[in-house]
């Protein structure tokens, strides 16, 4: 077998190995976080728990596995940077397509810096994501839920809170209505002011859960302005009970400023900023990587899930739901 030959048969059985490695996070990864829900509805908080630290391990054993597999595959060329650098544009596109893309970016990025001991970016083996990323929808859908809202808005807040509903009723769901429509209607009026007419609350169609809460996430369009959305629900002793609406950029940025593993979701990627304004909107400044000064960012196991969500719950969307 000659040395070019050679090279390449190591370039692609690395590359393939990297994304089979990847595929079994994933499918793991969805087994856990498939549990959610019925944790959240049986309270079962032990075993939220349980999960979210088998999420946190997961990722880490995944990647031992395939470094272990890769450097006893390469060999004395483990550190060849010009075959990573290839093996990187291999991978590359064979995940073009996927909607997961970020994450197995961040995979592939997880074991360079693993091997290589990275301190830093190295842009010669690593995946790079600009701040403001392409505006360009990828394939997939972008599936939203849309409300119409005019204030007291009421009746649209109770719809969705209905079409949201879990196997445990609302504790009280008047109260909730009239306490999400008074946020909301406050929001319109200080963060949408310039705006005039009626807006609209476009919902993720999938719910996340994190500790003991159930997030709603979505955003209040009027015109080509946009506040974020986020509906905190928890399972109390006397049902399903309306904890807080956070509208304010910082408070859905803390929320959401923990790696993906620390949440909960159906395996679908979607890509908003923490103002939830589009897919591919700028990242916000708080989650950007310690010491990341650049106008590019590297991605990296701490890549936040305010912008990249991976959504793994056990429910279905919504039946109402329109592309985006």
């Amino acid at each position: 077998m000659t040395h070019g030959s050679s090279h390449g048969k190591l370039l692609h059985v690395g590359a393939h190995r990297i994304r089979q490695c990847l595929d079994t996070y994933q499918r793991r990864f969805k087994e856990i976080t498939s549990r959610a829900r019925l944790r959240f509805e049986e309270c079962d908080w032990p075993g939220m728990q349980a999960d979210a630290a088998e999420r946190l391990e997961l990722y880490r054993d995944v990647v031992d596995r395939v470094v272990d597999e890769l450097r006893q595959l390469f060999l004395v060329h483990i550190q060849n940077r010009s075959l990573w650098a290839e093996m990187r544009e291999l991978y590359a596109a064979m995940i073009e397509a996927r909607e997961d893309r970020e994450i197995a970016e961040t995979f592939f990025n997880s074991i360079t810096r693993r091997i290589f001991a990275t301190v830093g970016v190295d842009p010669g083996i690593e995946f790079l994501s600009p701040l403001v990323e392409s505006t360009t929808s990828r394939p997939g859908r972008r599936t939203w839920r849309t409300y119409s809202f005019a204030p007291p808005g009421a009746a649209s807040i109770r719809q969705l809170l209905v079409d949201y509903a879990f196997r445990v009723d609302y504790e009280n769901l008047d109260r909730d209505v009239r306490y999400a429509a008074e946020e909301l209607d406050a929001c319109l009026r200080r963060t949408l002011r310039e705006q005039a007419g009626e807006a609209r609350i476009e919902m993720l169609p999938w719910v996340f859960y994190r500790g003991k809460g159930a997030y709603l996430v979505g955003r209040m369009v009027v015109g080509e302005r946009v506040s974020s959305v986020v509906l905190a629900l928890l399972n109390t002793a006397r049902g399903i009970a309306l904890d807080a609406v956070l509208v304010e950029e910082g408070e859905v940025s803390i929320l959401f400023s923990f790696a993906r593993s620390s949440m909960a979701s159906r395996p679908r990627t979607w890509c908003i900023s923490s103002r939830l304004s589009c897919p591919g909107s700028p990242w916000p400044s708080s989650t950007l990587p310690s010491g990341t000064t650049s106008t590019a960012r590297p991605k990296s196991i701490g890549i936040s899930f305010v912008t990249s969500l991976s959504l793994m719950t056990g429910s279905n969307p919504p039946a109402a739901s329109r592309a985006w």
